[in-house]
This record gives C-alpha cells, structure tokens and sequence, in this order.
C-alpha cells in the first residue's frame, strides 16, 4: 500500500441508492530506532539489529555510520568490522526478516 487518496462508491444491489467518499492513506513514519550496545574483538565483524518504531512504518529505510572509522567500519546497512578484520562481504550475509530485524549468517 503506497499513501494517496482514492475515491469508493458504495451502493445497494440496485444501484439506486449510493454514497461515494474518499479514503486518504497516510505514510507511517519512523519514530524512532532501537539497537542495543555492541561489543566485538579486532578483526570481528557483525550485524546489528536495529528496531525501527512504530513497527508498521511504511519507510523501513536507515543509515549505519561510524562516528570513529578508525576503530570500527560500517559496510552497507548491517556489517560492522574492527580494523584487522577480512572483508565483511567475504565473512557474512545480511538478512532482513518480516519482522523489521536484521539478522547475520555465515556464508
């Protein structure tokens, strides 16, 4: 479902009698994001989970950033790797499940 307005009819059997009124469908945004505190070794990589609020936002999209590259990366959305590690594409896959949680596996 995408946000806009339609237009619905509704009528009895015979056509005679009708109401017609607009639907208005609004984008859910988010709230807010949750993710607990992480801990890794040097040349560890992993995937956090990030809870989006409300969990029936329509835009699920966010952003990972390091705010000290020095000591760990980020790569994409999900691997976060500690100087010294192997690359994070080669080490781990990220799935996102229907629960709005991203999840690691090993490839």
């Amino acid at each position: 479902m995408t946000a806009g307005s339609i237009k619905v009819t509704a009528a009895n059997i015979y056509q005679s009698i009708k109401v017609e009124f607009t639907v208005t469908v609004t984008a859910v945004r988010v709230t807010g994001l949750v993710s607990d505190s992480l801990s890794i070794k040097v040349g560890d990589s992993l995937s956090p989970v990030i809870y989006r609020l409300p969990d029936n936002a329509t835009d699920k999209e966010f952003t990972l950033e390091s705010s000290t590259p020095s000591v760990a990366e980020v790569f994409g959305k999900s691997t976060l790797r500690k100087e010294g590690g192997q690359d994070p594409s080669m080490a781990h896959r990220s799935i996102q499940g229907s629960d709005n949680r991203l999840r690691s596996s090993q490839c």
